[in-house]
């Protein structure tokens, strides 16, 4: 967190590299990609995350949460991220469970 985010590059299964840093509108575990214990929130405008936004076409992914690839460059001018605490992350509702 002292130096700020580092882009990561990848091909994220699409046969190209991209390259940023990940964000979701909702914290997401292992199981989508997600590395690490700590959960970390950062206010981000809308029409940046729209900008870098990837959107899943697939009825896997609907109503679920949404992610954009978005450059260091970028996000490091938002200002810091806080950490979101273990109680914090517990009291989120998750989307995608609540429709059953």
């Amino acid at each position: 967190m002292k130096e700020g985010f580092k882009d990561g590059t990848g091909t994220y299964g699409t046969g190209q590299f991209h390259t940023g840093v990940w964000f979701s509108n909702f914290p997401i575990d292992a199981n989508e990609g997600a590395e690490g214990d700590v959960v970390l929130s950062l206010d981000i405008p809308e029409e940046v995350f729209i900008q870098y936004e990837w959107v899943e076409e697939s009825p896997e992914n609907e109503n679920k949460y949404r992610e954009s690839l978005i450059p260091a460059s970028i996000v490091n001018k938002l200002g810091k991220p806080e950490i979101v605490s273990d109680e914090e992350v517990e009291q989120l509702s998750c989307p995608w469970l609540n429709d059953s």
